[in-house]
Parts: structure tokens; sequence; C-alpha cells
């Protein structure tokens, strides 16, 4: 299916993301329920719903990371710039440095800040000290957090503290030059002032990329996107812009989570 706008950056064709049961008696286990959607490109979609409604899946379902998992049974079609992610020819290797993803706690290598960043670029065969200099500098600088660490570039980003380290994380991100940056609860466990600055970068970042944030915190899916949509139990229940769903949702349900009457 080829969607007539260039604007759709990611289209969701009738998914279904079922677990299937490791033992007989266990359920099978629907996660998404015949989603379908559009994500338009430089845009911020915020993703709220309670917990178990799909929202994790769908992120990695974009990015085929959902098929790590051995008992689980994909159906439907998912479009990445029109063309499906599914096709056989595919590189999924590919597909996940287009599609990056930054998670709730931030996981960086044991290794220098510097070395940190470009790690992912030396495995793309990007060996010249000038280039991956220039590559570390300008991914910090989108990450804002270049001015905190350029004068300790080869010190252990093991000593950054949280919020810098989810910052690094992001810049390890955008050092792989990607299309599309998902965050999973990206600042569930950082401070107000980390989460700040980590919120400010998203409202940067859009300028150049596709964001889709998952959240918890209806209040910051509310400050950050311009796109939000309801997942409830596996189903999307109602999405448009940030404004509309915060102050005017058409659905009961949409109504009753933001206004803390249920979640």
């Amino acid at each position: 299916m080829i969607s007539a706008n260039s604007s759709v950056c990611v289209e969701i064709r009738d998914l279904w993301v079922r677990y299937c049961p490791k033992n007989r008696w266990e359920k099978e286990t629907i996660a998404l329920n015949g989603l379908t959607m559009n994500i338009m490109k430089n845009e911020i979609l915020s993703i709220i719903g309670p917990a178990h409604s799909g929202k994790t899946t769908l992120l990695r379902a974009i990015n085929r990371l959902t098929e790590l998992h051995r008992n689980v049974k994909i159906q439907g079609d998912i479009l990445l710039n029109q063309a499906s992610i599914y096709d056989p020819q595919v590189n999924v290797v590919e597909l996940r440095r287009k599609v990056g993803m930054v998670f709730a706690r931030p996981v960086v290598l044991p290794k220098s800040i510097f070395e940190n960043i470009a790690y992912g670029p030396r495995l793309k065969g990007i060996h010249h000290p000038a280039e991956l200099e220039k590559i570390v500098e300008s991914s910090l600088q989108a990450a804002y957090l270049w001015n905190e660490v350029k004068d300790r570039l080869h010190q252990p980003a093991l000593a950054l503290s949280g919020g810098q380290q989810q910052r690094l994380c992001i810049a390890r991100v955008i050092a792989l030059q990607p299309e599309i940056i998902m965050f999973d609860e990206p600042t569930s466990a950082l401070d107000p002032i980390s989460t700040g600055k980590i919120e400010d970068t998203l409202h940067e970042l859009k300028t150049q990329y596709t964001i889709i944030l998952v959240t918890n915190n209806t209040k910051q899916a509310a400050r950050v996107g311009t796109q939000s949509a309801f997942f409830l139990m596996g189903k999307l229940i109602e999405m448009g812009s940030t404004e509309q769903i915060f102050t005017r949702p058409y659905a009961k349900k949409t109504e009753d989570y933001i206004t803390g009457r249920f979640g």
C-alpha cells in the first residue's frame, strides 16, 4: 500500500502483534489490535496510555525489535517512506540505523564520552580522526551536551550524571544519521532539571528528525508533542493535534485518562 502523501513518514496498516503462550495453560496476549495510523515527518508524536496499552510494542515494531521475541506473531504492515519494512530485501541492521531508539534508562558504553559517539560511525567504516571528531562534536551539539563535556571528551562516560548520560545516548543515535528517533520514557528516571533539558532537546531535534515519544507523563506529552495519540489495551483510541487531544478530546476514554479518572 503506497500513500500519495509525501509528508507521511511512517504508515501503520492494520497491525496486529500477538505474543503466543509458551505453555498450553497460558493465554495469547494481544499487544496491538489492528492498529492503523500515520506518523508525519518532522513532528513530535507523543503516545500516551496506561501500562500494557501497546505503546512500547509499537516502537519495537517500527524498528523490528519485536521479532527478537521468539513467540511473537505479527500481521499487517508498516511502511517507512512508502516502503514496507517487512520486504524481504530490507536490511534490518540498516533499518535500525534509520530508526534510532532511546530507552528509559541510559545505557552508555564503558568507554570515554568520545568513544561512545564514535563507536557507531566506526562500525560503518568511518575511521579518519578528523571525520570522527566532526561527527562527535556535531552529535553532542545536537543533543545540547557539547558545552558541558567538550573539555573532558576522553573521560569515562559513566562519570556523567543521569541526565547527561541520557543526552549522550541521544547523541549516539544522532551520530548514525537516523530519519526517526524514538524515545521510550526517556525522562522517567531523571530529575526535573534534566527532564527540562531533554524536552528542550526534543523541540530542537524535530526540525531535522521525526520524533516518536512514549511517555506516561501526560503533562510532558502536552508540553512536547505536536501530535498526540492515546492508546488503550492495544488499540488507538484517538489521535490528533496535541492541543485538540488535551483540550477537546473526542473520546470519553481519552478525557478520562488525561484528567486522571483512570490510568
